[in-house]
């Protein structure tokens, strides 16, 4: 049976000391972080969302961030940046006279619920069954 290229170049088994491993360990949890050389376009519009919104406030509208992203190496369109800037702000809650409405309406149905009588009447119990078609003999 011939061996191939990626069996012949593996080292054999061999014994690691418990020192060198702990060294080691140390040595890894000791490195800096290291710093992407790239980014996915969704990473890139993150770190620049504090920019393009300063740019905004200056008048420069999505068209103009795309042109300018796109000049500058990072092709995507009005959509994409829009998406992901709203992606990386939190929802805001708006305030609406639905929500005071709706907070109304529960507080009269809370006061009917309280105001129902205190004595509780039962139906009438149904009549007992008697002898016919359904009854048997």
């Amino acid at each position: 049976m011939a061996k191939t290229a990626a069996t012949r170049n593996r080292p054999k088994s061999a014994n690691v000391s418990k020192t060198a491993i702990d060294q080691l360990g140390s040595m890894l949890q000791d490195l800096s972080e290291k710093p992407k050389a790239e980014m996915s376009l969704r990473e890139a519009i993150d770190e620049l969302r504090g920019p393009i919104q300063s740019a905004m406030a200056k008048g420069y509208n999505y068209e103009d961030i795309v042109k300018i992203l796109a000049e500058e190496g990072i092709p995507t369109t009005v959509t994409t940046v829009k998406r992901y800037i709203s992606l990386g702000n939190p929802p805001r809650r708006k305030s609406s006279g639905k929500t005071r409405a709706k907070r109304s309406r529960t507080a009269s149905v809370e006061a009917e619920v309280t105001e129902a009588p205190a004595e509780f009447t039962p139906p009438p119990t149904a009549p007992p069954l008697t002898k016919g078609r359904l009854g048997g003999v």
